[in-house]
């Protein structure tokens, strides 16, 4: 625990997508990401694509393998559902595709609110989802708390904690970390580490490269 609270201390967060603020109509996203396991090998690649189709929905694409092979396939579709008092703001998800070669539903729900500390902007989100395979049989769920602050240059520091339960098996628990510079407008470059804190042994740099426009 006191390692948790110091690396919480350390890295304030942003969300690595966009969370529950849904893209401008008309605006891209696009990012490219390899993660490579430092303690058994293998990597895993990912693409992901969001574009604001109208002022209330966002749609999007969700590609993500191991070593030359598709895992995950998904399109999805984002609506702002609402907004509570305070601020916080609620997006709705749907998501349609292959996961693990089967037919897959991912419906979520993303909830979040910006704050401001020291004149520096922050966030705060936490995104849950559920993925439904094999016809309606297998369900398995997964949900992320993701902290975010905009520092110096326009760049930012991420921390996140990413929770899963597979099908079968143990849940498990990993903590995310990473630092996102500003390379051009519209481009940053994001480095970081994933380590398992339970149920859990990685340990895996990530390189990932962002665009938007």
């Amino acid at each position: 625990m006191p390692v948790l609270l110091m690396l919480l201390l350390m890295f304030h967060a942003l969300p690595l997508h966009a969370g529950p603020w849904l893209r401008e109509k008309g605006e891209s996203f696009l990012s490219f990401s390899l993660e490579a396991d430092l303690l058994e090998g293998g990597d895993f690649a990912a693409f992901y694509g969001e574009y604001g189709w109208s002022e209330r929905t966002t749609v999007g694409l969700d590609l993500g393998g191991h070593s030359g092979e598709m895992s995950k396939a998904l399109i999805f579709v984002r609506r702002h559902f609402g907004t509570a008092p305070g601020g916080m703001l609620l997006a709705v998800e749907l998501g349609s595709g292959l996961a693990g070669g089967d037919r897959a539903l991912r419906p979520g729900l993303s909830f979040g609110r910006g704050f401001d500390w020291k004149g520096h902007s922050g966030w705060l989100v936490l995104d849950a989802r559920a993925l439904i395979l094999d016809e309606g049989r297998e369900t398995a769920w997964e949900g992320d708390l993701t902290f975010g602050f905009r520092a110096f240059r326009q760049s930012r520091a991420i921390l996140q904690l990413q929770a899963r339960q597979p099908v079968s098996g143990d849940a498990q628990i990993k903590l995310a970390q990473s630092w996102v510079i500003e390379r051009a407008p519209g481009r940053h470059l994001e480095i970081g580490m994933t380590a398992g804190i339970r149920n859990s042994d990685a340990l895996a740099l990530k390189l990932a490269l962002w665009h938007s426009f």
